[in-house]
């Protein structure tokens, strides 16, 4: 069963898969590798055992009503951020309906927190 982990810099070239996912809206590259630089704990991958790639999760701190344009590098994370811009979650069709999904939210302090849930495995009758 897939489960998500930390991008890693081996990932970002699978990462344009996304392109299938949304042809209309592309992202380079490097996009998704400065996102993972900057800010590793909002850049995610669900793989399996062999790596192969069932979706990703990139997001992270912005200045509110400020996000960038489509394909565009932050050069950095601001430090007046004050808003979390969820960039892009995806999962590929095959595995949806299935928990996988990752849980982005603020706990009482006002922190980032990413919540990943086990995921949901059916008994077998």
């Amino acid at each position: 069963m897939p489960t998500w982990r930390p991008t890693l810099p081996s990932d970002i070239p699978l990462l344009l898969v996304a392109s299938l996912s949304h042809p209309s809206l592309p992202e380079s590259a490097s996009v998704f590798a400065e996102r993972a630089r900057l800010f590793p704990t909002g850049s995610l991958v669900l793989t399996d055992d062999n790596d192969k790639l069932y979706g990703y999760a990139v997001s992270h701190p912005i200045r509110r009503g400020q996000p960038l344009a489509l394909d565009s590098l932050l050069g950095a994370i601001d430090v007046d951020a004050d808003a979390y811009y969820i960039h892009d979650v995806a999962v590929v069709p095959e595995m949806r309906g299935r928990g996988l999904r990752a849980a982005f939210s603020f706990d009482d302090r006002g922190l980032f927190r990413l919540d990943i849930p086990q995921p949901v495995v059916p008994e077998r009758r």
